[in-house]
């Protein structure tokens, strides 16, 4: 069986996007052979033409002008017998956002047009990001419903988009993501980064902590216990794409630095660059407390037992935290991405 991976998220944003991906090829190399070309996160929101409406998704002259503009991407579909997307948070919100048009459209035509099995996996589904309510009359949770229902397998990783999609009458698994995987069978600890102490604290940002990331640094970080006895350091990923959100939150540590009298340089914050995943993963599982807004980061330290404080985000997605699962119901839960041939045998086998 041959599968081509879409979606992929290996050289992007934060490294807990790189250990997921890791660990969703480590598992999809057990059910057959893994293209060597994947297509990544930069590719969903790269191809042309994107649909704007529902009824794109069945115009002859729409899928025409997407085979013109994606002559690549229709011959790696033609020669593999599974199409798997690793939706993330990007098949989040139809409306503006290009990428989650561009996969719910990939995956449509993979089904309906090409006939081949297709599956999603370790993804938070959220079709109108500003109305979590099912509204069936709303045209982004019509498309959902179109595509997914479509779909051989469909497995996501937070009960609310279980719910969701459950309402929406889609056949689908409740998993989770996949880091911890990547933690259990891959992970390898190193060094901890020379500048670290013995004891200290994390910080990150995230997409939408970022923009009351100095209004908590000034007024409530240093109302923490755990701060108030560890120095502090800003939490870095040097990935091939950084995240813009972390490169303004460390904008803002700067010049939050150079304001301090010398009186409280102990309130000074450190930032700390980690090149690889298990550095980012060394440093999370020593620290004293970590303070983000971001999902896998927060996932690291529930896994390793570090005390953290997660924000929320533009999705629901970190109320996954508000969920309580032992770290071995999570383990199992991660596994049940990959269990799609025992649940739909009858659609795999079309």
């Amino acid at each position: 069986m041959k599968i081509l991976l879409v979606n992929d998220t290996e050289n992007d944003y934060h490294f807990g996007c790189t250990g997921t991906s890791r660990a969703v090829k480590k598992y999809l190399l057990q059910k057959g052979v893994l293209s060597p070309k994947t297509y990544t996160v930069i590719d969903s929101w790269s191809i042309n033409p994107s649909p704007s409406n529902i009824s794109d998704f069945d115009k002859d002259e729409f899928f025409l002008k997407w085979q013109e503009n994606n002559v690549k991407l229709e011959k790696d579909i033609l020669v593999n017998d599974v199409i798997c997307c690793t939706g993330e948070g990007t098949i989040s919100g139809f409306e503006g956002r290009k990428a989650a048009q561009n996969l719910l459209y990939l995956m449509y035509i993979s089904k309906v047009r090409y006939g081949k099995k297709t599956i999603i996996i370790n993804h938070s589904c959220f079709p109108d990001m500003n109305n979590y309510n099912i509204d069936i009359n709303n045209e982004a949770y019509k498309i959902y419903q179109k595509v997914y229902e479509t779909l051989d397998y469909c497995a996501v990783r937070d009960e609310l988009s279980f719910s969701i999609l459950k309402q929406l009458g889609v056949k689908v698994e409740q998993a989770f993501d996949c880091l911890p995987l990547y933690i259990k069978e891959l992970y390898k600890e190193t060094a901890k980064p020379l500048k670290l102490p013995q004891n200290y604290i994390l910080l990150n940002g995230g997409s939408t902590f970022y923009k009351t990331f100095h209004k908590f640094i000034k007024k409530d970080l240093w109302k923490i216990q755990a701060a108030k006895k560890n120095k502090v350091f800003f939490l870095f990923s040097q990935t091939g794409r950084v995240a813009d959100d972390d490169l303004q939150c460390i904008a803002f540590i700067k010049k939050y630095n150079k304001k301090l009298s010398t009186k409280i340089l102990r309130r000074q914050i450190g930032i700390i660059e980690v090149t690889s995943v298990d550095e980012w993963l060394t440093t999370i599982k020593n620290a004293k407390m970590l303070i983000s807004g971001r999902f896998h980061h927060s996932i690291a330290a529930r896994v390793f037992g570090t005390p953290f404080e997660v924000f929320d985000g533009n999705t629901p997605k970190n109320n996954v935290f508000k969920e309580k699962h032992t770290l071995e119901e999570i383990m199992l839960l991660a596994q049940k991405n990959f269990i799609w041939e025992k649940v739909n045998k009858k659609a795999l086998s079309r």
